[in-house]
């Protein structure tokens, strides 16, 4: 076991400021592929397709990003995130 400190991206809700837990937000695979038709995800270098998917659809916590990933990227997720709620 290790301990780390680094800068990460926070999702939260902006009425409450709880972090976001993906395992709650009830967005399946497909609907994120199918989201992804319309909406093409930025390409970026340090967080694929389908770590995205996997962090949204398998994971539980809270959801951050690396601070390598993008702004774009970020921005991105947000709004899918919004979107398919």
């Amino acid at each position: 076991m290790g301990v780390r400190c680094e800068t990460q991206r926070l999702f939260y809700h902006s009425f409450n400021m709880e972090a976001i837990n993906p395992e709650y937000l009830g967005i399946s695979e497909e609907a994120i592929r199918e989201y992804m038709k319309e909406h093409p995800k930025p390409d970026d270098p340090y967080y694929s397709t389908e770590d995205m998917i996997y962090d949204l659809t398998d994971t539980s916590g809270f959801l951050s990003l690396s601070d390598n990933v993008s702004e774009e990227t970020a921005t991105y997720m947000c709004e899918m995130i919004e979107d398919l709620m």
